[in-house]
């Protein structure tokens, strides 16, 4: 008499038939999952998506302001059209100079000021006033470009207004103060020949042909090079600094004599 299945082996039995009913994948299933494997980012094929890094041959290549950030990019542009404006302002400032031979009533202060109000007036504008009055001889015409210049300053920057008045008058303080400059050509002569690299023989010997040690300065500056532009010189700068220069001298004559 053979004995009844455990419930074990029919509970398998069970197992098995419906293993054998249940159909098989299918290939086009298997490839599907296949291709969403390789597109996941944990997959060792995934750099595909990601860009390559650039050359270093191609960065070089680059230009300078191509490989500047977002945010500094406006203060590279803003500073090279600063420079060019400043060209351009001395270069306006020149053709606008004649107009300083006006009479008083015919002359508008706004039509020769190549700075805003309240800006330093720039030295190179004295400067042109005093070659201009050099070139003439007519003394209302001289009297004309003066006041037309105070108007000038006084219509810009009022402040600048005592130190262009007393470098006008070739001093640098008022004579109550005795404040003299006190330096003589051959102080001059030493300091151009050390700005400017060259020997004081050569500085003498270029005074002598010229007549004049401006021209020998201006003469000296240009053939000079230079790592970098200085800034433009301004009068309240200028005037400062022969003030200091003055005060200095004196202190050094006084402990001289001490």
């Amino acid at each position: 008499m053979s004995s009844r299945p455990s419930a074990f082996d029919a509970l398998m039995s069970g197992a098995r038939a419906a293993a054998k009913k249940k159909p098989p994948p299918s290939p086009s299933s298997s490839n599907k999952r296949k291709s969403v494997d390789s597109k996941s980012p944990s997959s060792p094929s995934a750099p595909s998506s990601l860009q390559p890094p650039e050359n270093p041959a191609s960065l070089e290549s680059k230009s300078v302001e191509d490989r500047i950030s977002p945010e500094a990019a406006p203060v590279a542009k803003k500073s090279k059209i600063g420079a060019l404006g400043l060209k351009e302002r001395i270069a306006q400032l020149k053709t606008k100079m004649p107009q300083l031979k006006n009479k008083a009533g015919d002359f508008d202060p706004k039509s020769v000021a190549c700075w805003d109000k309240g800006e330093r007036v720039p030295f190179m504008f004295l400067c042109l006033v005093f070659d201009m009055i050099s070139n003439e001889t007519g003394r209302i015409v001289i009297t004309d470009i003066v006041c037309n210049m105070l108007r000038t300053v006084m219509y810009t920057t009022a402040d600048d207004l005592v130190a262009v008045v007393y470098l006008s008058a070739n001093r640098i303080a008022p004579a109550h103060e005795g404040l003299e400059l006190g330096i003589g050509d051959a102080s001059i002569i030493k300091a151009l020949a050390e700005a400017c690299g060259r020997t004081e023989v050569q500085v003498k010997k270029q005074y002598k042909e010229l007549g004049d040690l401006g021209l020998v300065a201006k003469a000296s500056r240009s053939s000079q090079s230079m790592m970098r532009k200085p800034a433009a010189l301004t009068v309240t700068k200028v005037f400062n600094t022969f003030r200091l220069i003055a005060k200095v001298f004196g202190h050094d004559l006084i402990n001289d004599e001490n």
